[in-house]
């Protein structure tokens, strides 16, 4: 099994999806690069790739989901926000969504 490193910037956005691989991905860390959230992945590319849902709050917010996997806290300004992995999302992609460029990045 061969693991690469992927990077995942993100919006400030509620709600996003990103691509991950089935029972292949483990979150490392969430930092803002350059001014923008980023999360890395450890992933296996040679496993079936799914969709996962990533939720950003602000402190304080009310959380949807109990099934979800911290990824990290950052702040953006005079705000401060938190990301998680919503495991209750995860779902296979379609053909047209496979090679989609707009949800992976996979340069570290």
């Amino acid at each position: 099994m061969s693991y690469h490193i992927f990077k995942y910037p993100l919006l400030i956005e509620e709600k996003q999806w990103i691509k991950v691989y089935e029972d292949a991905f483990e979150h490392l860390c969430l930092q803002l690069q350059k001014g923008i959230p980023t999360i890395w992945m450890e992933c296996n590319p040679d496993e079936t790739p799914m969709m996962i849902l990533v939720e950003i709050h602000p402190t304080g917010a009310e959380l949807d989901s109990d099934n979800r996997q911290y990824a990290g806290t950052f702040q953006y300004g005079d705000y401060v926000f938190h990301a998680y992995l919503n495991l209750d999302s995860l779902r296979y992609l379609t053909d047209l969504e496979v090679d989609a460029d707009f949800v992976e990045a996979p340069d570290a």
